[in-house]
Formats: structure tokens, sequence, C-alpha cells
């Protein structure tokens, strides 16, 4: 039973006041505010929640800045009457749009009758906004948050993503023309207290999160809502995180639901169903305790200088990605109260830093005002405004060249300091290493959380095939939502009769490292129809009707692949996910674990059970689509999925023309001698497991690997072949091949004598004699293998490199081709990846041009990243190379360094004229 209600200003004026039952005197709001003002019970300390003063029961909470308090003479429920301040708040914020004093002011007369509704004499009747709508009939009077600071944590999370005005609406409000917009925002906001000891060990952890949801839907459809499969509940034990590539499990200490979530398949897939009431409610609140990776992490040493002086030396750490700014970063230390005077140092470059001491209180405050990993160096830079030329000029300017202090200066960016001197007043002061002390931080990360708990989804139920409301789903940049599937995969068959026999595959096919499928990733703007693409597919694999057989072992030889082209069909499945292509192409720089859900996995026992084409078309919300195809690399190479590839998307765009290349599927061109003759050493092979070398292959695959990804414009690319020119003539591949091995060499820091191969694929379509005939598109490359020691490659200049590539290249004759042909006979043999890179060429064979009648693609990637290298195309500049590898995530920053220190200060600039350079060699692919 409430006596009073009012809100009162951070001057303490009195906005509104409701008396209910006149039980308390009429200045309890001015006794109320000098209490808390001048609160000396605990300290310097702030008041508590509930106190009592003169009989009465003061309870209050903060919102945006204001105090809502109530008075009581009575005993009531402190829980109750503080989660009804909170619910006050919330809807007074639903129906003002935004909560602040001007808004009050201005729509007091809306929030008297708000007060009316939900409480009458003193007795709670609703706090819902969907009910209250039926009572409340003025309209709110609109104000501009544009002018206010973001208030709340939905603020700060949504400030960089959308206009502010978006959100700061109220429930009751209309667009222009009478029309309400249909939307739905969904944030993940979690409120983290960690402890650090000293020396900046862990010692307590928590996270307190909820997912909150508002709502502006009309007619409260339904809404799924799905978590991350892997959440648990209840401690389980060990560490609750993978901080490598994958998510890991989210274990929850405990956690509740709004009353309107339904959890009947909660257990089963972690989804939430509920029907939204208007306006803003926590849909699900969380707690963890468990161990997490904070995003900062706190140094601070303090050493006495002398009887009257001393230094503390504070640290704070980034460990969070460099996509993400944190802000609002405030860290106070608590220093003797003895201390007179404070002076400050802070680190060389640090930018946006202020440092106070305020001598009333004794603390030092030291404030940031933005942290990302790597740190603003704005005075270095002149025309640097995306963070990949920020990094690059950034590494010009704060290294030594040839040395290995760069990496030890490469981490100082994720660090600041400040160095702070104390002066005190009196000889017998006590022990300053424990009077000062302990250190604290705010702060606030938008688009971050420590907890890994994410919304993968929102489904909303469709009233019609119109209904499309606007979802805002504000969490990681890094994970994909789950996609739906409306129907079964199918098989799609040749539509007319084909040839039933048994494919012999040659032996650059069945190769034992070839046992994967080539997946590829297409990002189209609009989507092209289902039904179109099914069609043009049966008819495109009357001409490549293996692709709609399946694998099997010889009956000759159990270690022999054969295709049985018996016309089972194609895997294709159609799904849908809740994103856009522009939240794709956010994401589009490099693959993570989450993007595998765009390819249907098929169960199967072993890789032969897996038929050779599987496909996964996925809309998106926007009317876009994601294409990914996974085709069997023991029947095609990268030449041949993309004559495949465009044969499909030039049928489905002229259905009555044939695609322009027609298939070729023999392989007698590539038969082994009789008898075989390996006339040639080949150290691309070895019988053996490592041949004595040190196996880097299991040193990189014993840590998590990141994806790494490294664009090279045509001036880069000049740039790199000018330290080879005039003397050497050199392609772009040869170049950039010979960089990118120095570079990884150089990052994993091996010994000097260790022999080391670069595998890079080589086209023989041309070199065979017979040629192979135009259509083949089976494998018809092989590996060449450019072979030195640690110490030449790294200690000698990038010539030396690409004179090796280019040996390599010129030993691939005819006849080297067949030898390495009679070789692979014996099928025990192994590829020496031990001490070896393997790059794979898919830049220049157009597969970023395919076209199904929509338009090109907005993006062309592979689905997964991993230790092979990638040369890939770069959509919309075919003279542009993208470098993606998977490296250990302690190489990471190394290697992009290396990848990246040709760069001077010197502009690339003048003519880029041709001498020393010459046509892309057609042999490399």
């Amino acid at each position: 039973m409430i006596s009073q209600f009012f809100v009162l200003s951070q001057r303490g004026d009195n906005i509104v006041f409701r008396d209910y039952r006149g039980e308390v005197p009429k200045g309890s709001a001015e006794i109320f505010f000098r209490k808390v003002k001048f609160w000396k019970d605990d300290g310097d300390g702030d008041a508590p929640p509930v106190f009592n003063a003169d009989g009465v029961n003061y309870f209050h909470v903060k919102d945006a800045g204001l105090l809502f308090v109530a008075t009581t003479r009575v005993n009531l429920s402190p829980s109750l009457v503080l989660e009804l301040l909170r619910r006050i708040s919330r809807v007074v914020k639903d129906y003002l749009g935004v909560l602040s004093e001007e808004s009050l002011r201005k729509n007091f007369v809306l929030v008297y009758e708000l007060l009316d509704q939900i409480i009458d004499f003193g007795y709670v009747q609703t706090t819902s906004t969907e009910l209250l709508k039926s009572y409340v009939f003025n309209e709110p009077v609109v104000v501009d948050p544009a002018q206010f600071l973001p208030l709340g944590s939905a603020g700060i999370f949504t400030a960089k993503r959308m206009p502010v005005t978006t959100i700061a609406k109220s429930v009751v409000a209309n667009e222009r023309g009478g029309r309400k917009r249909e939307e739905i925002f969904v944030d993940v906001i979690e409120k983290m207290s960690v402890t650090f000891s000293s020396s900046g060990y862990i010692l307590t952890s928590e996270i307190d999160g909820t997912i909150q949801l508002k709502s502006y839907l009309t007619g409260n459809p339904e809404i799924r809502l799905a978590l991350n499969e892997e959440v648990s509940i209840g401690r389980g034990g060990g560490s609750a995180y993978d901080y490598g590539l994958g998510t890991g499990a989210v274990i929850l200490d405990d956690c509740n639901f709004h009353e309107s979530v339904h959890l009947d398949s909660f257990d089963v897939d972690r989804t939430l169903s509920l029907v939204p009431t208007d306006g803003e409610f926590p849909v699900m609140n969380y707690r963890i305790t468990q161990e997490f990776k904070p995003p900062f992490r706190i140094n601070s040493l303090i050493e006495e200088a002398g009887p009257l002086k001393a230094e503390v030396i504070t640290k704070v750490r980034a460990d969070f990605p460099s996509s993400i700014i944190a802000d609002k970063i405030l860290v106070q230390i608590p220093l003797p109260p003895y201390t007179t005077r404070v002076s400050f140092e802070l680190e060389p470059g640090a930018v946006g830093n202020t440092t106070d001491f305020k001598e009333a209180n004794k603390r030092i405050e030291w404030g940031l005002k933005k942290a990302r990993i790597s740190f603003a160096l704005n005075k270095y830079l002149s025309h640097s405004s995306s963070l990949e030329d920020l990094l690059r000029v950034a590494y010009y300017f704060c290294y030594e060249p040839a040395s290995m202090s760069e990496i030890s200066n490469r981490e100082k960016q994720r660090n600041r300091c400040v160095n702070a001197t104390l002066l005190c007043t009196c000889t017998n002061a006590g022990n300053i290493t424990k009077e000062a002390g302990p250190v604290s931080m705010t702060f606030t990360i938008p688009m971050f959380n420590s907890s890994r708990l994410q919304v993968k989804y929102l489904h909303i139920t469709k009233k019609s095939k119109s209904y499309n409301p606007y979802r805002w789903m504000l969490k990681s940049q890094e994970q994909l939502p789950n996609c739906y599937y409306p129907t079964q995969p199918i098989l799609i068959r040749p539509n007319s009769p084909t040839p039933k026999h048994c494919l012999h595959l040659s032996n650059l096919d069945d190769q034992n490292f070839l046992r994967f499928s080539i997946k590829y990733l297409y990002l189209f703007k609009k989507s092209v129809s289902l039904e179109t693409l099914k069609h043009a597919l049966s008819k495109v694999l009357v001409g490549y009707y293996p692709l709609a057989g399946r694998l099997r072992t010889s009956a000759d030889h159990d270690q022999k692949l054969e295709v049985d082209c018996n016309g089972e069909g194609a895997v294709f499945a159609e799904a849908f996910m809740d994103i856009t292509a522009q939240d794709f192409l956010e994401l589009s720089s490099k693959p993570n674990r989450s993007w595998r859900k765009l390819l249907y996995r098929v169960e199967a026992l072993s890789f032969l059970d897996i038929p050779p084409l599987v496909i996964q078309v996925t809309n998106l919300r926007c009317g876009g689509m994601i294409m990914c195809t996974a085709i069997n690399h023991c029947l095609s190479d990268g030449i041949g999925t993309s004559q495949f590839l465009h044969a499909w998307a030039h049928i489905t765009g002229k259905p009555d023309l044939d695609p322009p290349i027609q298939p070729i599927h023999s392989r007698h061109v590539l038969k082994s001698r009789s008898p075989p003759k390996a006339t040639f050493p080949h150290p691309q092979f070895t019988l053996t497991s490592n041949n004595g070398h040190v196996d880097i292959m299991r040193l990189l695959q014993s840590q998590p690997l990141i994806p790494t990804s490294l664009t090279f414009t045509h001036s880069d690319i000049l740039h790199l072949k000018r330290q080879c020119t005039p003397s050497l003539k050199c392609s772009t591949f040869e170049t950039l091949a010979s960089h990118t091995w120095r570079s990884w060499i150089k990052s994993l820091n091996l010994p000097p004598s260790l022999n080391i191969k670069l595998l890079f694929s080589v086209n023989i379509r041309k070199t065979l004699n017979p040629q192979i005939p135009q259509g083949y598109y089976g494998n018809g490359f092989v590996l060449a293998c450019a072979e030195t020691t640690v110490k030449d490659l790294v200690g000698a200049n990038l010539r030396h490199g690409v004179k090796l590539v280019q040996q390599s290249k010129q030993d691939l004759n005819d006849e080297y081709v067949r030898s390495m042909i009679d070789l692979l006979e014996e099928k025990t043999l192994k590829m020496d990846l031990g001490a070896s890179l393997v790059i794979s060429q898919w830049a220049k064979l157009g597969l970023e041009e395919l076209d199904f009648g929509e338009g090109k693609p907005l993006h062309m990637g592979p689905l997964t990243s991993d230790v092979y290298c990638l040369f890939l195309p770069v959509v919309g500049d075919f003279d542009a190379v993208r470098v993606l590898v998977s490296v250990p995530e302690s190489l990471v920053e190394k290697f992009e360094y290396y990848m990246t220190e040709f760069f001077t200060a010197e502009e690339i600039n003048g003519d880029h004229r041709a001498n020393g350079f010459h046509a892309e060699d057609p042999m490399e692919y």
C-alpha cells in the first residue's frame, strides 16, 4: 500500500507528485532529497534504495538521471516496491518514447493519467503497457532524443547501429499518415563484475545479463527467439568457454523468464515462444559466475619513491575484437587520505585521455574516450579511414624494420598506461600500498557480450504474405542466426536419360588429400526463383551427369575410386535466414564457424556416402540470397567447378541456349603408363609421416585457428614486384606466393636449418602432349614444389623466393607430369604437409563473375577457412587478390605484420609502367 509517489530531478526539483492516502507529510520529497544528497551513514557512499526517516519508509530507484520515489508508513516488501518503481519508469518510457526531465514536464497530463490507472488509493492495479492502452487516451508530446545523451544500456547499444529516433518513440505514436511502423527490438545487455589481483589474475567474476525486448507490433503476433544450442543451466564444473574458433558452451548459473514466455521447446532446441505485449520488458534474466574472458585486464603497481613520494603505474589492456570499440571508460584509483598533490604521465601517442585528481575524495580519475585493440594513432595519419589502412600505416610508424622488437611494440597498441606521482604531507604515513586502491573501472562496449549468449534468430508469425515488420537485433557481429528449413532437402536428378556406367577416375583425381568437397559461398543482392534454379540444375546435370552419381571404391583396388553414374541426383536444400545482404557483407571479410549452417549437412558414415554435389539456397529477409555449393574435389578442380557453375547459371538465365562449353568426362589422357615409370624425384610426396622434419601441420592444428584475410590491390602488388625488378620478371601469383610463404615462415619462428616447402597448384591442361581437351572438368592440376631452408628463405630478399617458385613451375613439363601420374599408382603415397605451406589459386578463374540472371554476386569466397592458403578474387576489382589462411591465434598479429611490412611511408604513385612485369601465366589457377 503506497502513500505517495513522486519523481525528482538531479537538482531535487519535484517533477511529478501524487499523494494517494494523505498519511505522509507533504514535505516528504524535500526530506527525502536532503537525506539522499547528504547521506553520511555509509561514509561517502550513496544512500541505500530503502531507508526510514521519522517513521516514513522511503523507496527509490534511479533511471535516466531521475529519482522515482515511493513512501509509506506500513511495513511493505522492499522488493515489491522497488520492482513497482522500475515498472512505472518503464511504462512511462514506453508512452513517452524517451525518459528525461523535459519529456516528463511536457507530458505531465499523460503521466498523471498513467499513474491514476496504475495505482488506485495506494493499491497497484496494473503495470501492463498493453492493458493501459485501453484506459489512457492522451497523446504524447514528442521530445527529440538527439539532444540528450543515450540513456541506459539500450541507448548505448543503439547509438551506432541505427538512428536514435527509431527506438525513442511512444507505443501509441503513429508515423506520418496515421500508420504505425511495425518494429521489434531485441537487446542482449550484460553487466559484469570482475575482481583482479594486483598481478592481473582474476579472483572473482560474475555476469548479470538480460535479453530485453521492445515491441511495436500490432495484433500481438507470436514470436520465437532462438538461443545458442550450447546453452545449459546449472554449474557444470571446469571452464565454460573455448576461446578458439568455436563458440563453446554457455553455462548459466540461474535464469528466469517473463511471464508471457512459453518454455515448451526450450529444453529441446533452446527456443522461447511468446506473444509480446507493447512496450519494453525483459524476456529473460540470467546470471553467470563460471569462468569467462573479460574484455579488459588491469594491472596496477605502487612503488614508494621516498618518504613523501610514491608512484602508481596502472595499465589497462583491451582484449576484444578490433572491429569493436569501447567508450565511456573511466578508471578510478582511491589514494591515501594524506595525499596532497598528484602529477600524471601518459604514454606517447595517447589520444583522447583525461586525468584528474579529485582532492576532496582523494581519488585519481583516468578517462579514455574510446578503446579498441588498435588504439588511435591519429597524429600519424593523414589519409587513413578504414581499419585496414590505419593498421598498415601504424605498422610503419610504430616499428623498427627488420627487427624482432616490432612484435612487442605491436602488442603495446592493445594497452594504455598511466603513471601518477604522489606527494604526501606527513612523515608518519602508513603503508601506501595497503591504503591505496582498490582500482575500479567502468565502461560500455556496444555490440559485445562476454558470456557468448546469442539470439540466433527472431521468427515472427506472419499474419499475411505482405506482413514483414522491421527487426532490430543487437548482438554479436560475428555469429549468424540459424537457418529455417521450410521443407526437407530434395534430390535433383537429370531431366532426361543419361548414360549408366562406371567412370574410372585418374590418379590425379583420387589422391588422398583431395578427398573433400570444395565449398563455395555466393551472396546475391536479388534472389532467383527456386523453381527456376532447380529446373536449370536438372537440365545441366544431363551434361554433367557424374555429379548426380555416387562415389565408390573400385572392385579391382580398394584404394582406387570410381563414380557410379546412376543418376541418383544432387542434394538441393532451400532455407531462410533472418538477416539482410548488408548484414552479411559486414562479416564477409573472413569465414567463421557459424557460416557452416549455410550448407545443409548430409548425415553420412564416410566421405564416400556424401553425394558429389550438395547445394543450399538461403533466402534473406531483404530479398537477396546466399548460395552455397559443395562439389567433390575427386570429380573436379577449381577450373572444372567454375565451368559447371557457369553452365548452370547460363541455363538459368538463358534456358533456350546450350552452354558455350560442353563437358568432357573421359580421363584417357591422364592414364598412367604401362608399366609405370617414375623418372623424376617428386619432393611433394613422402612415404613416411614426417620424413624427419618438424611437423608444422601438427603444430598449427594444436592451437585454435583464426582466419586471417588481407586484400592486395593492384598498387600493392606492383609495389611488391618492384622488389624483384628490373632483373627479374615475375607474375602476380609468383610475387604474392613468395611473399606469403616468407611471411608465414617468419611468423612461425622455425629453426634456421629446417627444410621447408611451398606447394601450389598449377594447371597442366596445356602442358601434356596431347593436351587435355577443352571442356574437361576433372582434376587437371598438380602441386608444384619449391624447397629451401628457413635461413635461405627468410634471410634473402623476395626475389629469392620468386626464383624458387618460377623454377618449380618450369620443371612441370610433359615428362615430369607423366612421371608424377605414374608415381601415384602407389596408393600409400602421402602429400608431404609436415613442413609445407599449400596455396590454392581461386583468383582468375571467373568464379566472381557468376550470374544467374539477377546480377553478379556481392561476395564470393569459401565457406570455411583452413591451414591451406587461398588466393581469392575480389568482387569488383579484377586485379586485386585476397589472401585467406587460418593461423594459430597467437600468431595472427605477427603474420599480418609481416604480410604488410613491405609498405613504406612513401606514396605509391607515379607511373606504373610494365617494365619488368608480364602478363599473368595461364598455368596458374
